[in-house]
């Protein structure tokens, strides 16, 4: 898998402690999650500790999103037909 890192201004990085701060996971979690996720080449950590998403990630997510939104709907059409 090609790691392709795109860094401008719209781009967010977090820390692991900001991660753990905002979700409420546990710091130690965060960082074996986060490991996995550098592993698979979806993540990225710089020499400042900042963690950036990759478009490997976007890329690998985007089926399967689009495939959860579509259930969705169509779950709700489902429950708008019977209502």
């Amino acid at each position: 898998m090609t790691n392709t890192h795109h860094k401008d201004e719209s781009s967010k990085s977090c820390t692991f402690q900001s991660v753990s701060q905002s979700s409420g996971i546990p710091r130690e979690t965060v960082r074996r999650k986060v490991s996995i996720l550098q592993n698979k080449g979806w993540v990225s950590r710089g020499s400042d500790g900042q963690l950036s998403v990759s478009l490997d990630a976007a890329n690998a997510l985007a089926d399967e999103t689009r495939h959860l939104l579509f259930q969705q709907n169509d779950a709700q059409a489902a429950i708008d037909a019977e209502s």
